[in-house]
């Protein structure tokens, strides 16, 4: 399996790092963890600015239909912690699968370790919403 190259975009970048930096997810080992490994490859990441993105990049706000190599098959959209909600496929970008997902594309194929164990995603659809700027506000 190749390693999917993460595509982000510079100020949703800064501003992931910032709200990474400042959450309380280091209490949880699983998430530091997550969080930790994101960040890392956010060094090897494509950074572009907002009208260079490619339209099938996972980013804040997208929406997402995945599937892990267990069966599991879903679709959600990608938010804020504060905007997470379960019940109504809300899915924080710094919960695990926010986190696994973020920077990647339509048909990327990787492993990512959950707390019931590493899984393979593969990533079958992105859709994206047209938003300004002032959404990225803390």
């Amino acid at each position: 399996m190749k390693k999917a190259i993460l595509i982000v975009e510079r100020i949703e970048l800064a501003f992931l790092k910032k709200l990474a930096f400042e959450s309380n997810y280091y209490n949880d080992v699983l998430l530091k963890e997550s969080v930790r490994h994101l960040m890392e490859e956010f060094k090897g990441a494509v950074v572009v600015e907002e009208d260079s993105i490619p339209e099938d990049v996972i980013r804040l706000y997208s929406k997402v239909s995945v599937r892990l190599n267990n069966g599991w098959e879903k679709q959600f959209k990608i938010v804020l912690p504060k905007e997470g909600n379960l019940k109504e496929d809300l899915i924080s970008v710094l919960s695990p699968m926010g986190i696994a997902l973020y920077g990647h594309r339509k048909g990327d194929v990787f492993s990512w370790k959950f707390p019931l164990g590493k899984q393979q995603i593969t990533i079958l659809h992105v859709e994206n919403i047209v938003r300004n700027q002032k959404t990225l506000e803390l």
